[in-house]
């Protein structure tokens, strides 16, 4: 997978208690419509870390959820959005060189042929055709 190197989960670096995330494939801040995360939209993504592991929405305090299919393929999405959003992940973390990751992986791509904005996934165990991978820096919001 290529522009991704795996990191450990840093023990030293911890959340802003409120950030955004940088797609580093074109520098955009990650945004959402209330339904999925993407590369652009109008409505600028602000998170917040819980104390319990999870991610939440600042605006909604919704969970962020990884949700995979039969070719191990996810996106994240608003928890409770669209009927698939059953399961809340813990594991978000930081890696030491400020990158958002889950258990440790900066395995998220983005769907290249798909018109603009283009949902954020999670890329599991591989990249699957179509997809584009990026990783995700964590800038503290302001």
């Amino acid at each position: 997978m290529s522009g991704i190197i795996a990191s450990a989960v840093s023990t030293t670096t911890s959340f802003p208690a409120n950030f955004t995330l940088i797609s580093t494939l074109d520098n955009s801040a990650l945004t959402t419509d209330g339904w999925g995360i993407y590369d652009t939209t109008e409505t600028i993504l602000t998170l917040s870390p819980s104390s319990d592991g999870t991610v939440r929405y600042k605006a909604t305090d919704e969970a962020l959820s990884v949700l995979a299919d039969d070719t191990s393929v996810a996106w994240i999405l608003q928890a409770g959005a669209e009927p698939e959003a059953i399961d809340t992940l813990t594991g978000w973390g930081i890696s030491d060189d400020g990158y958002f990751t889950l258990n440790g992986e900066q395995l998220w791509a983005f769907n290249e042929s798909a018109a603009e904005p283009r949902r954020l996934y999670w890329a599991g165990d591989g990249l699957a055709q179509g997809l584009v991978s990026t990783q995700l820096l964590v800038q503290s919001a302001v």
